[in-house]
């Protein structure tokens, strides 16, 4: 047996820690290392009943609470911590104290305690914008919104601390995640087309446009299963992101085809649009704007989930940084990843997509597609 696979047997073995297990991606990693038959202690200030029914551990954890760090970590040989705060709206004190110091608490403790490996889920966001195209990990880090900041400013914390300590650690930052249970992104992408649906009576199309890719919360949770206790693959920094690059107009008819709702005819040539400065001109909105925005969009929505009898899940938001997609291309490698041996379950959006609308309508937090 080559070391390589002795490292990799080894990482089944040992108790995995899942922080943000009660989140988004949290819950779909517990799923993954308990269906792998791995230990699993899971850790969130949320509703740990769906990971307790799995199988898994549980342990609720203040992580910004060093104390805290300490208890949960007890008997733990590997780390998985997705834990974050994920809102582009939330102020930067909050963003770095919660994602830089869970991380910070994570890596000392671990580090004291003799934990084998930490997996750190960053964000691809930590890129900014690059000329060049497709991004690669050795790409600098030009963090264009404050949520990337707090993760960039995590990731130095964590590598000091490694350099420091000898703590073993790898770090994934997944491009634009979607997928059964999202609620954030979802809350737009899911809810927007039925909005201009009931206002304009059709959804409009548009081509061309900035590049982007996408991943599947599946494909994060798969990847990280399979990093968690690789300590050969240490010291490196993995892009998660599928195969499929498309344009945002690809992207908003890929978004609006598994609805079967009724397009424009006719689609709008973004490049038309000098959208980096359209761009730039829309992130200095005053607050207040984008506020009155998502004001209309909730009452327009709470009138649709009203009359489809829908469950309350979702409510629709744009934050200002999320324009800093119109400033050009988002688009990530996915090669060094592929490399390990791992393989994407849903490598095209275009496939992925519609099988996760059908779970979000069966689930009844949108319409079903029309008689």
């Amino acid at each position: 047996m080559t070391e390589r696979s002795t490292a990799k047997a080894q990482a089944t073995h040992g108790r995995v820690l899942v922080t943000g297990a009660a989140g988004f991606v949290g819950r779909h990693l517990v799923r993954e290392l308990i269906d792998q038959g791995r230990q699993v202690r899971a850790t969130d200030l949320g509703n740990l009943d769906e990971a307790k029914d799995l199988g898994a551990e549980t342990a609720a954890a203040d992580l910004t609470v060093p104390d805290q760090v300490e208890e949960v970590l007890e008997g733990v040989d590997t780390v998985a911590h997705v834990a974050a705060a994920y809102d582009l709206s939330l102020p930067r004190e909050t963003l770095m104290r919660v994602n830089v110091g869970t991380t910070s608490n994570l890596a000392r403790a671990s580090a004291d305690r003799g934990v084998a490996h930490l997996v750190f889920c960053s964000t691809a966001d930590t890129y900014g914008m690059h000329a060049e195209s497709p991004i690669h990990e050795h790409f600098s880090q030009r963090p264009l919104n404050d949520y990337a900041r707090s993760k960039v400013a995590a990731e130095q914390k964590l590598l000091a601390i490694s350099g420091h300590t000898g703590l073993q650690v790898t770090i994934v930052r997944p491009t634009l995640i979607y997928g059964p249970g999202s609620i954030y992104i979802a809350s737009l992408f899911c809810t927007l087309p039925y909005i201009l649906q009931r206002q304009l009576g059709f959804i409009p199309r548009a081509t061309g446009g900035p590049r982007i890719n996408a991943v599947h919360v599946q494909d994060v949770a798969g990847a990280i299963a399979h990093l968690v206790g690789r300590t050969d693959l240490a010291g490196q920094a993995f892009n998660l992101a599928d195969d499929q690059w498309q344009t945002v107009g690809d992207l908003l008819d890929n978004l609006t085809r598994p609805l079967g709702l009724r397009t424009s005819p006719v689609a709008f040539p973004l490049g038309l649009v000098p959208l980096d400065p359209l761009a730039s001109l829309v992130e200095r909105l005053p607050a207040q704007a984008f506020g009155l925005m998502n004001r209309v969009l909730r009452h327009q929505w709470e009138q649709i989930v009203n009359a489809h009898g829908l469950t309350q899940n979702l409510s629709p938001r744009f934050d200002a940084d999320f324009v800093s997609y119109g400033h050009g291309d988002h688009v990530y490698a996915n090669a060094r990843l592929k490399a390990t041996g791992y393989t994407l379950r849903w490598p095209r959006f275009d496939v992925g997509y519609p099988a996760t609308i059908d779970w979000y309508q069966k689930q009844r937090w949108i319409p079903g597609p029309p008689a």
